[in-house]
């Protein structure tokens, strides 16, 4: 648990880390976008007083730099958020300003879905989990269906004799005894039936569990694509 804990938080981290990157770089796109309009404005203006376009390409200049603004302050608003949240995700506090350096190169990703599949299966501590689980579960059905099976174990007694009017001496007693239940009432049976349906909720859960790794690994995946 804490070793998985320990790769969420670097997950959340990294995640924050990039999702900052992303904001800045769309700032970066938004502000040029705003330069160009206002460039493309100012000459539809001088067309329009050159009597080159009519009011209609000066309109529409604005409406494309009022909306290159517009976007411009909700992509600021996203950068602030994405500080904050790469801030809670390193334990500090959430308003303080932050810089992060731009990654100029992309992670080596040479790997197929089956070698990643398989890396899961070797790296993921939930599915050893579910392993353990399913093989508790069937000890306790073995251990419920031995009950149906005589007991078979050895018994002894070893007492000292002493006192008046009796013969001193040390008394032994042993023997190997069967001990078979004919009837209970059904409970061996309720407690075999019982331990069974362990075992396939374990097998269930476990078969949950690897489902839910494939699918994060094909969505993982596919993304990176």
């Amino acid at each position: 648990l804490a070793e998985r804990a320990r790769q969420t938080v670097a997950f959340d981290v990294a995640s924050a880390y990039l999702r900052l990157l992303y904001a800045q770089a769309m700032q970066a796109v938004e502000r040029q976008s705003v330069v160009q309009a206002e460039a493309m404005l100012k000459d539809a203006r001088d067309d329009l007083e050159g009597g080159v376009v009519d009011r209609d390409s000066v309109l529409r200049a604005e409406v494309q730099l009022a909306d290159s603004r517009q976007k411009l302050v909700s992509l600021d608003s996203a950068e602030q958020v994405a500080q904050s949240a790469l801030n809670l995700a390193m334990g500090r506090n959430v308003s303080e300003r932050v810089r992060v350096a731009a990654i100029d190169w992309e992670p080596p990703m040479d790997l197929t879905l089956a070698e990643s599949l398989q890396m899961a299966v070797d790296s993921r501590r939930e599915i050893e989990a579910a392993r353990k689980s399913i093989a508790a579960a069937q000890y306790g059905a073995q251990a419920a269906q031995a009950e149906f099976l005589p007991r078979i174990f050895v018994r002894g007694v070893l007492a000292h004799v002493d006192g008046q009017g009796v013969d001193v001496g040390n008394v032994q007693i042993g023997g190997i005894h069967v001990e078979q239940g004919v009837y209970e009432g059904g409970r061996r049976a309720g407690e075999a039936k019982t331990a069974r349906a362990a075992v396939r909720a374990a097998e269930a859960q476990a078969q949950v569990v690897c489902d839910n790794i494939a699918f994060e690994v094909n969505q993982a995946y596919r993304a990176i694509a």
